[in-house]
Order: C-alpha cells, then structure tokens, then sequence
C-alpha cells in the first residue's frame, strides 16, 4: 500500500465523515486541512522521482489535453477521476 511505502495518503478519516464532502468548503479548517493532505501526497511522490499531474474541477486547460493524457496513459501508475 501507499501508506506502507510511507507515501502520505488522503485519509479522510481524520474527518470524522469520510464518505461525504458536500459543504466542506464552508469549513475553511477542514478545506484546508485536506488540501494540505494533498500537497503532501503530491510532495512526497515527487520527491521519489515520480511525475505528478492535478486537475481539479476548476481547472482551466488551454488547448485539448486529451491527446497528452493519452500519450502517458500506458505508463500511469495510477489515473483517479471522481
């Protein structure tokens, strides 16, 4: 596992309610607390030489990305959507 490898994950039980996220962003604690979780996730893996790519929803891509994520799809160790 991740955590095993000594990788930071998002474990949202620290929460108290990991299975629902509606509204965290009117708790400005709890909406930074797990973005700080993710920096350090994505700190940790790019410290261990790995590439990192983050697109939350209010992302704004430029151009199309589609052809670059599918250029790298066969090498993703791991690809997540939600």
């Amino acid at each position: 596992s991740w955590a095993g490898l000594g990788v930071p994950v998002l474990n949202f039980s620290v929460f108290g309610d990991a299975s629902d996220f509606r509204g965290i962003g009117a708790d400005q604690a709890r909406f930074r607390r797990m973005g700080a979780m993710k920096v350090a996730a994505f700190l940790s893996l790019l410290r261990r030489g790995r590439p990192v790519l983050c697109s939350d929803v209010d992302t704004v891509w430029l151009a199309d990305p589609e052809p670059f994520l599918r250029s790298r799809a066969a090498a993703a160790d791991i690809a997540v959507t939600s």
